[in-house]
């Protein structure tokens, strides 16, 4: 951005982050609608900030995996110890003349399930989207996985949205909460959606919760909804079912 001034910079950083005035905000889009340059170089930065956003996600993933990959490894090495142990009273049994019955290796718990089903959804961000809005600005923040931040940009948004956005944000605000580790203020979030394409995916989350609180009979109810059902995760659905059935 060689031909344009430092004090242009601030502007567009201002904008997008949602720092300037309604006003503010009016008058700088005026500019844009006539300056296509300009335009072009607030599009490059939006571009930067969602690549350094979902670069940060990213790392944030991989240390999940990573800690979900540590916790496999310990649960491998703790069936090894018990398989040892069961063989030791198998021996002691058998030296002793004594009838051995077999019990088998504990089931998976709720907390372990809940683990190996879980992964958090990523809140769109369109690239044609330029306005600095506050949803679009906590939509990043989620993405980067700040999520007490993006609660908090979320207070600022309008009560005047469509009823589709209002369920998409009651979607990743009930799933800020998850990761917070508030489930009951994200399961109020979660069943406050109408009908609309997030529902499915609430009835997933849902599920989730009820089944980490250790409540598997309401995580059935979820899973067995219409809405998932007749969606995407349906296979899934089936197996999480099969595994609280064992």
């Amino acid at each position: 951005m060689s031909d344009l001034s430092l004090h242009t910079e601030e502007l567009i950083e201002r904008y997008l982050s949602g720092q300037m005035s309604a006003a503010e905000r009016e008058g700088f889009e005026q500019i844009l609608s006539s300056r296509p340059e300009l335009e072009q170089e607030v599009n490059k930065h939006l571009i930067a900030k969602g690549a350094a956003f979902k670069e940060g996600r990213d790392s944030w993933r991989a240390a999940k995996r990573e800690r979900f990959r540590r916790w496999e490894e310990e649960d491998r090495r703790g069936r090894l110890r018990w398989g040892k142990l069961a063989a030791v009273i198998l021996i002691l049994f058998l030296s002793a003349g004594a009838a051995y019955v077999f019990h088998p290796a504990p089931q998976v718990g709720p907390d372990k399930l809940f683990l190996s089903f879980y992964e958090v959804d990523t809140a769109p961000v369109p690239r044609n989207q330029l306005s600095g809005s506050k949803l679009l600005e906590g939509y990043l923040a989620f993405n980067q996985g700040e999520f007490v931040e993006a609660l908090s940009i979320w207070k600022e948004v309008p009560a005047s949205l469509d009823q589709f956005t209002r369920d998409e944000l009651a979607y990743f605000k009930g799933l800020s909460y998850l990761e917070l580790g508030q489930s009951t203020k994200a399961i109020l979030a979660l069943e406050s959606l109408d009908t609309s394409a997030y529902q499915a995916k609430a009835h997933w989350y849902l599920a989730l919760i009820w089944l980490k609180e250790g409540y598997p009979d309401k995580a059935r109810v979820y899973l067995s909804s219409n809405a998932i059902q007749a969606s995407f995760l349906h296979p899934k659905a089936q197996l999480l079912l099969e595994h609280l059935s064992e």
